[in-house]
């Protein structure tokens, strides 16, 4: 769950800019600073800029130099949500990236494998990426911290497909679709006296490729989840949960599921 104390790239965003088209690149994103003291902290604050570009809702193809990042870090997802589907002949999974993930489109994504994947885009909402592009990868170099934390993003996003990978084990959607939802609570989610309150622009189809089942099978499991008081929905992609863990984890252990090897 997201630190009360220090606020998410989205809210921190507003008061990290320096007019429209750039931020004061770890003040928007705070969470990078970690391990450093805080006087090498505020200097970093004040000298690391970055570029800022928004991408708009719906189908996104980005260049392998998209936006000039080629040569540094990538592109930093500073505010909103972009679904990554990765296809075979007729079957595909989505990997959802919001804010912190961090991408580099001019990695291949298996276009070029003996049994080829495809790979696709979709902006879910109006996004706000930060470019760090080779000036700031050099402008870092007094603060080696920070490249390490952007090196864990990258290997954060390996944890979580594995992650993924196993909890389409289970057999029933219904835990499937739970542990997932606690899984991106955690991730994105902020914890209220009333449980995990967690808001993505997610359709049920896009729930069912993240679990590998069917959208009238995500309908369902979520119902019942509601009926026993497990997840409470509001409006379109917003959620809260309230319950414990699925029956079929009662007896493991807590850190099992996303625990690295």
């Amino acid at each position: 769950m997201r630190d009360s104390d220090r606020p998410s790239p989205g809210r921190a965003l507003a008061g990290a800019r320096i007019g429209p088209l750039a931020v004061r690149l770890l003040e928007a994103d705070p969470s990078l600073l970690d391990g450093l003291d805080e006087e090498a902290a505020a200097e970093a604050r004040a000298k690391v800029t970055a570029a800022v570009r928004t991408v708009k809702p719906g189908e996104w193809a980005p260049k392998a130099d998209e936006f000039g990042s080629r040569g540094g870090f990538g592109l930093l997802v500073l505010r909103g949500f972009i679904a990554r589907r990765v296809a075979l002949v007729d079957r595909g999974c989505v990997e959802l990236l919001g804010e912190e993930s961090l991408l580099q489109p001019w990695v291949d994504d298996g276009e070029f494998a003996v049994m080829p994947f495809g790979c696709s885009f979709t902006v879910l909402e109006r996004t706000e990426i930060a470019v760090l592009d080779e000036t700031v990868a050099a402008s870092l170099s007094p603060w080696p911290l920070v490249a390490r934390n952007l090196m864990t993003r990258a290997l954060e996003r390996s944890r979580h497909l594995a992650g993924h990978l196993t909890l389409t084990q289970f057999p029933r959607v219904e835990t499937r679709l739970l542990v997932l939802l606690w899984h991106l609570g955690e991730r994105f989610g902020r914890m209220t006296p009333e449980g995990v309150k967690v808001r993505l622009p997610l359709s049920h189809r896009l729930l069912g490729e993240m679990i590998a089942a069917r959208r009238p099978s995500v309908t369902t499991a979520l119902g019942r989840l509601e009926e026993q008081g497990l997840v409470v929905s509001y409006k379109r992609g917003e959620w809260r949960l309230c319950g414990g863990r699925p029956p079929e984890m009662l007896d493991a252990p807590r850190e099992s599921l996303f625990a690295p090897a």
